[in-house]
């Protein structure tokens, strides 16, 4: 029941709020034409490669198949459109959707424990603020616990993004090399 309740939590949080609103769904990206300039170092660093659209003639291919003609034509959130048209069809096909499935567990899983480390970490630094201790451990002690509980959380988050951009990249690339119906 807890494990329901940190999903769900993460979901809200993490997904919903944050990249969702901040950052775009992958969905929506991946359906962007290139940008004009090259993405930070920086950027690259926190976000990996979150950001790149799909290759234009993977692009093309998806939205030919969609019937949504070329990439100039299409909507700036056609993204989302075209993933649940294409989910249908990548449900019929068991190795990419048996991928598909497992990037959604993998990008969940990363996507709780960006939670927890999070609220770990903030645990820490509390106790280390203020002192409040269970046992005789240092105020430097609780300092690196929640260092690394934050290191863990970005590790997480990085994945997490990983995880949520190969979902939607397997089911457009299924959807644009797939048989016609």
């Amino acid at each position: 029941m807890a494990g329901h309740i940190v999903s769900g939590l993460a979901a809200l949080v993490i997904d919903r709020c944050l990249v969702r609103i901040g950052l775009g769904t992958p969905a929506d990206i991946l359906m962007q034409p290139p940008p004009h300039k090259k993405s930070s170092w920086l950027q690259r660093a926190v976000l990996g490669d979150y950001l790149d659209p799909l290759p234009s003639s993977l692009r093309s291919r998806v939205l030919h198949r969609a019937g949504m003609g070329t990439s100039e034509g299409a909507r700036p959130d056609a993204g989302e459109d075209l993933f649940w048209r294409a989910w249908p069809i990548i449900k019929r096909e068991p190795i990419p959707y048996g991928r598909a499935e497992s990037f959604l567990k993998l990008y969940g899983f990363c996507r709780s424990l960006i939670l927890v480390s999070l609220v770990a970490a903030v645990i820490f630094a509390t106790k280390a603020m203020f002192g409040w201790y269970a046992l005789q451990i240092s105020t430097q002690t609780y300092w690196m616990w929640a260092f690394i509980a934050v290191i863990v959380s970005f590790v997480m988050f990085r994945r997490y993004l990983r995880f949520f951009r190969a979902y939607s990249l397997e089911v457009f690339s299924t959807f644009a090399e797939s048989a016609q119906d």
